[in-house]
């Protein structure tokens, strides 16, 4: 998009076009979260549960306990540093 000006710009206003993408970006983003990455990593675990391929807890206070994998994107996890 910045390599398609015509005219010179400054550097302020790249940094807000791109941040402008970013925020047109989220509801994309969340909505591949909640419908597909989500779903699909807790049938992937529980499928490698059943065959044995998770390890065992690494306390004996966790055995036992349900596990739940929980996806973190790497936008969001570069948004919480």
């Amino acid at each position: 998009m910045a390599t398609q000006l015509d005219e010179v710009r400054s550097a302020t206003e790249i940094a807000e076009r791109r941040a402008e993408k970013l925020v047109m970006l989220g509801p994309v983003l969340e909505r591949l979260h909640d419908d597909l990455l989500e779903p699909l990593i807790g049938r992937v675990f529980q499928i490698m549960a059943r065959a044995g391929e998770i390890p065992p807890p690494p306390s004996p206070a966790l055995d036992g306990m349900r596990l739940q994998p929980e996806y973190v994107s790497p936008m969001a996890a570069m948004q919480n540093t």
